[in-house]
């Protein structure tokens, strides 16, 4: 009240509004956008699909499919005490579906090592504050964006809601590994299949409506990778 008889300027009141509006209509975009959407550093993307995992009545984690702007997106969400357990199973399972010699495997083995190394990452860092029997959590995003494809590994804090899903608080990154789109392909594919079926029974069209393009030779649905 100390300013209220001083004489306005009208050049910085529109400065002022312009600031304010800007403000608001962000703040509106966010609102609007965090209800179903999936986090992404740069940005927001539309869930196509999701599955909790191993399943609704053991939940250790989720998978999404997401379609972002100029990318299609499988994110698994691992949140679990079974943390070293997951990760192992994840690194076996992966060297038995990309044998040496087969395309892909390069690809598949750098995956498995860069693995390895955020498995460690997140226990030291979790351990030091841990609790016993709270989960470890960890996002892996597969990204499909042709001649850019990577797969993505972030720190993550999550809230479960009422509608039965996972929702990411915050995240940082840990590292990215850029992989080759064939490989990418494939493994969406594979991820997915075993995820979302038979839930879902045209895992194809789902990625397809996300961006993905098939690179890959035919899943086999009676052997399909172990979820991520």
């Amino acid at each position: 009240m100390l300013y209220q008889n001083a004489p306005r300027d009208p050049i910085t009141d529109n400065r002022i509004h312009r600031r304010w509006a800007a403000r608001l209509s962000l703040a509106i975009v966010v609102a609007v956008m965090s209800g179903g959407s999936a986090v992404r550093g740069e940005g927001t993307g539309e869930r196509v699909a999701a599955a909790l995992i191993p399943s609704p009545a053991s939940v250790h984690g989720e998978v999404r499919l997401i379609r972002w702007e100029d990318a299609a997106c499988v994110q698994t969400l691992l949140h679990t005490p079974s943390f070293r357990k997951g990760i192992r199973e994840i690194i076996a399972r992966e060297s038995e579906r990309w044998p040496d010699g087969k395309p892909g495997a390069e690809d598949s083995r750098r995956y498995r090592e860069e693995l390895d190394e955020v498995k460690q990452t997140i226990l030291q860092e979790t351990d030091a504050t841990r609790e016993p029997g709270q989960p470890y959590t960890l996002l892996i995003e597969f990204i499909y964006q042709p001649g850019a494809s990577r797969i993505r590994f972030a720190r993550a804090e999550v809230e479960w809601q009422p509608e039965e899903t996972f929702r990411i608080q915050r995240q940082s990154p840990l590292s990215e590994l850029k992989v080759s789109d064939t490989y990418m392909s494939r493994a969406m594919r594979i991820i997915t299949t075993a995820a979302l079926t038979p839930a879902h029974t045209d895992v194809v069209a789902l990625l397809e409506s996300a961006g993905w393009q098939d690179l890959s030779a035919p899943v086999d649905l009676t052997n399909p990778l172990p979820i991520h």
